[in-house]
C-alpha cells in the first residue's frame, strides 16, 4: 500500500463502516463453520489487525503480513499471540499447524504473484478438517482509484476463486458475493470517476460522515444476517469457506 495508508487504516478500524461490516461477516461465517473457543487461528495478510476482534472468541490468534509497518500496528492491538512479517507464498509454519486460516483481501494484491501458491500454502499449514475463510474484492471491471492506492492486481469472480480452492484440493463449503446492497452506489461512483477522470484523494481513505457511517454499518450488518440464509449472485466482494479433507 501507499505510505500512510496503514496509519489511517489503524486509526479507523474500530469505527469505520467497512471494517465493522467485514468483522460481522467473518464472525457469522466462523460461527457457522468453526465454532468452539480453543482453535489455533492464522490471520494471513493480517494488515493492522482489524479482524482480530472478530477472531478472538474462537481461539488463539497468530498474524502474518509482508509489510513491516502493518505488523507494527497489528502488534499494538495486543490481541494476537504473535504477529510476524512473512511471505504468504512461503509460510514459516509447519504443516498441520492451524485449525482455522482467515484471509481478507490478500490474493488480489500486486505483491502476490501466484494466488494458487498462497492457497496451497494455506492447505499445507491447516490441520486435517481445518477451515479457511477467504474474502476478496470482486470484478476486475469494478477497479477504481482506490485499487491503485492499495496496489490491486486482480479482482476475482466467484468461479475463479472456487477454481483456485478446488485446484488446491479443498472442499468448498460455501461461496457467495457480499456487499451487494452497496453495489449500485459503488457502480455509480466508479462511472463518475471514469467519466470525469476524478482523482482519488488519499486523505479521504477510511473517512465517511457520521450519518453515512452509521447507515452503511447497519446495511452491512443486515446483509451479513441474510447471508446466513442465502447466497447473493453479485456484489463488491466474495467470501468463500472451504475445508481441508
Amino acid at each position: 500500500m501507499e505510505l500512510g495508508v496503514y496509519q489511517r487504516m489503524y486509526d479507523a478500524q474500530d469505527s469505520f463502516w467497512w471494517h465493522k461490516g467485514m468483522r460481522r461477516f467473518f464472525s457469522l461465517f466462523l460461527n457457522a463453520y468453526v465454532g468452539g473457543t480453543d482453535n489455533v487461528i492464522l490471520d494471513l495478510g493480517c494488515g493492522t489487525g482489524a479482524l482480530f476482534a472478530a477472531l478472538r472468541p474462537y481461539g488463539a490468534i497468530y498474524g502474518i503480513d509482508i509489510a513491516e509497518e502493518a505488523v507494527r500496528y497489528a502488534r499494538k492491538q495486543g490481541m494476537a499471540c504473535e504477529v510476524i512479517s512473512g511471505n504468504a507464498m512461503a509460510l514459516p509454519f509447519a504443516p498441520d499447524t492451524f485449525d482455522v486460516v482467515v484471509c481478507s483481501d490478500l490474493l488480489y494484491h500486486a505483491q502476490v504473484s501466484d494466488e494458487r501458491a498462497v492457497i496451497s500454502e494455506i492447505h499445507r499449514v491447516l490441520k486435517p478438517h481445518g477451515v479457511v475463510v477467504i474474502k476478496e474484492a470482486a470484478y476486475d471491471w469494478l477497479r477504481s482509484r482506490m485499487d491503485e492506492l492499495v496496489h490491486t492486481k486482480h479482482r476475482f469472480t466467484a468461479p475463479e476463486l472456487k477454481d483456485d480452492l478446488l485446484a488446491a484440493h479443498f472442499h468448498v463449503c460455501r461461496i457467495t458475493y457480499i456487499m451487494t446492497i452497496l453495489f449500485p452506489l459503488a457502480l455509480a461512483a466508479r462511472l463518475f470517476e471514469r467519466i470525469f477522470r476524478q482523482k482519488y484523494d488519499p486523505s479521504r481513505i477510511f473517512t465517511t460522515g457520521t450519518a453515512l457511517n452509521t447507515l452503511f454499518t447497519l446495511l452491512l450488518y443486515g446483509e451479513a444476517s441474510l447471508t446466513q440464509k442465502m447466497n447473493f449472485p453479485f456484489g463488491l466482494s466474495i467470501i468463500a469457506v472451504a475445508k481441508k479433507p
